[in-house]
């Protein structure tokens, strides 16, 4: 029995592995004896069936991978209608276009989380379009989510939403049994872990550059670097391991299901990415006790305190991260100050149990005005 008899469709463009789909799926699981869900989503593995075994298949709409087209906006209106749709929740920039505009045309109230702000890989022209756009459909909006701190400072920095109607509910993890394993310190090689997608966001192709620095100082027999996820680029990245003779130090795992088994073995955490929003990867590594080296972007630098509990680098400068690896592994006692500090951190502020709160809270907000 429901709690609450509001019914709510959720919209994502993705439905592959990846954290934005897997947010979604710890709201459903979270939050389905509080709502009536409902959700629009591509037929894609292995989220769509995990969504489809929560609210039934008639409650499942689907629709194109990161496509967006008047003929998918005029069926999921009807979807809206016919199931008397109360909120729609948009998560990431495709399902938001038509969050927004569904909105707009059917008076449905809409909450909108960005799952990440990203404007560097486009040109100007495109870079004022996405502006604008976001701007406008912004006036249907009645609520927006941030999954970080720094994601809520760029939102109003580009002016995608009103102060007033901006909410920071961060993303969420379960917090698994003390699980600190200083034995790992002591096994060569280390165990460097990533979940990555293997594409311009994730920038892993920075990691070669990383391994050149690490070879140069006769370091790098020390690791071994295991890459989580799949992705575009992972076939080009695997040629170039090849051609640098790097390959036996990369170890390729393809999505797992369940990479807290890794984890666990593993020495750190790393991300090479070129932004985040919050990533859940990071945080998963972060309540085993993994210290962190990433990038100095917004999302990683929500998580990673610099030398509290892990380290951050410059995008352009590699050799900061080979140069962290080496010091984090030479010194147990380091080690295991980032390793206390990042657990006590996902403990405090970043549970599962948190974010599904707060979104329960806005969902009934939303609901009241």
């Amino acid at each position: 029995m429901k709690s609450s008899n509001i019914k709510i469709l959720l919209i994502t463009a993705r439905a592959d592995y990846g954290g934005g789909p897997e947010h979604v799926f710890r709201l459903l699981s979270g939050l389905q004896n509080d709502f009536d869900f409902f959700i629009a989503c591509p037929f894609e593995e292995p989220y769509f069936n995990k969504y489809q075994k929560i609210v039934s298949e008639k409650k499942v709409l689907r629709i194109p991978h990161r496509k967006f087209t008047f003929k998918d906006l005029i069926r999921i209106r009807y979807f809206i209608l016919t199931n008397n749709i109360q909120i729609i929740h948009s998560h990431g920039k495709g399902a938001g276009i038509y969050s927004r505009i569904l909105a707009a045309i059917t008076n449905v109230k809409c909450i909108h989380t960005f799952h990440g702000v990203h404007l560097n890989q486009y040109n100007a022209v495109s870079k004022a379009a996405y502006k604008l756009i976001e701007r406008l459909l912004s006036r249907s909006t009645n609520a927006f989510v941030s999954v970080s701190q720094s994601e809520y400072e760029s939102v109003l920095k580009n002016k995608f939403a009103d102060k007033n109607k901006l909410h920071i509910i961060e993303n969420g993890v379960v917090i698994p049994e003390l699980s600190i394993n200083e034995n790992v310190f002591y096994t060569e090689p280390f165990l460097i872990t990533s979940i990555t997608r293997f594409d311009y966001a994730k920038n892993s192709s920075l990691l070669i550059d990383i391994l050149e620095h690490l070879h140069k100082t006769k370091s790098l027999s020390k690791f071994k670097f295991v890459l989580i996820g799949s992705g575009p680029e992972e076939i080009s990245i695997k040629n170039k391991l090849k051609e640098k003779q790097f390959a036996s130090y990369v170890e390729f795992t393809g999505n797992l299901s369940n990479p807290e088994e890794i984890l666990k073995k593993s020495f750190c955490y790393f991300s090479t990415s070129k932004w985040e929003g919050l990533p859940l990867g990071m945080l998963e590594a972060m309540a085993q006790g993994l210290p962190c080296i990433a990038t100095d972007v917004p999302g990683n630098r929500d998580l990673v305190i610099n030398q509290v509990n892990g380290f951050l680098f410059n995008l352009t400068q590699p050799q900061m991260a080979a140069n962290f690896l080496t010091k984090l592994s030479d010194d147990v006692n380091l080690w295991r100050k980032f390793s206390v500090n990042a657990r006590n951190l996902v403990v405090e502020k970043y549970s599962l149990k948190i974010m599904l709160d707060k979104t329960k809270n806005l969902y009934e907000n939303i609901s009241r005005t």
